[in-house]
């Protein structure tokens, strides 16, 4: 379902897909909940960027309309995919800082710093600045 609705030319915000998936067993589950988190949060980042590259080719073929009816439609269909995207990057960040405050062993302390380092990073750096200026 959460992929026909992040492939469908309608996009509709729905927080309810960018749920907290792992981070409720990674703090009892040790280090496999932990992965498991992580490798959401890695599906998370892809489907932002999936997101970012079709809001990119929304303002494009925006861009190249002619016909008002059809401008309206592309424009409405771009706004929501902003506020899907703006609703996903905050998920993300929320995620992350969960991860971050979780205790752990000093051995896997180590190993989950520097995962969470990566992803952290990766959203502020990378997507961040894209939510609040050109989306």
């Amino acid at each position: 379902e959460q992929q026909a609705a992040a492939t469908s030319s309608s996009h509709t915000p729905r927080a309810d897909n960018y749920e907290m998936s792992g981070v409720a067993s990674a703090g009892t589950g040790g280090m496999e909940g932990f992965y498991s988190e992580i490798s959401s949060l890695q599906d998370g980042l892809g489907n932002l960027r999936a997101n970012v590259a079709r809001i990119g080719d929304l303002h494009s073929r925006t861009l190249e309309i002619t016909n008002d009816s059809l401008a309206q439609n592309h424009a409405t269909q771009l706004e929501d995919l902003v506020q899907e995207t703006r609703i996903l990057i905050a998920n993300l960040k929320q995620r992350i800082k969960d991860l971050e405050m979780q205790p752990s062993s000093e051995r896997d302390g180590r190993t989950r710093k520097q995962q969470v380092s990566t992803y952290k990073y990766t959203v502020r750096l990378e997507y961040y600045p894209i939510a609040h200026r050109s989306l």
